[in-house]
């Protein structure tokens, strides 16, 4: 998966040609292909952004998946930028892959570094 997708129609493509083609096909608003320990694509609007991902040591990658799925979707709806929801998301990724259990205990440090991410409610 590092230099291209294999589409819906067996063709090899970028992300963001395989974007332009859900989007024209089906309506599609947003891409996410995950690539584990190497971060994320995000392709929206024509724009392809790669996001980095966050350095962890695998304990169990049962549950990532759906952490980072769903942090970057509460991200995203809350109104943050595509970009800043896949950094959070990464990170949380990262934090459920280096857990033992699929719903870790949040130590500080996650949770204060989670915060520096996601939108203040008060804002």
């Amino acid at each position: 998966l590092e230099d291209y997708l294999l589409d819906l129609w067996r063709k090899p493509l970028q992300p963001r040609d395989f974007f332009e083609r859900l989007q024209k096909e089906y309506g599609v608003r947003l891409l996410i292909v995950t690539l584990g320990s190497k971060g994320c694509w995000v392709v929206q609007q024509g724009e392809c952004l790669h996001v980095p991902g966050v350095p962890a040591k695998v304990a169990s990658a049962v549950g990532a998946g759906d952490a980072f799925s769903a942090s970057f979707l509460s991200s995203w709806l809350a109104g943050n930028p595509s970009h800043k929801a896949a950094e959070q998301a990464n990170l949380l990724g990262a934090f459920t892959a280096s857990s033992v259990e699929t719903i870790p205990d949040y130590d500080l440090q996650t949770i204060t570094e989670l915060r520096g991410i996601a939108p203040n409610p008060q804002d």
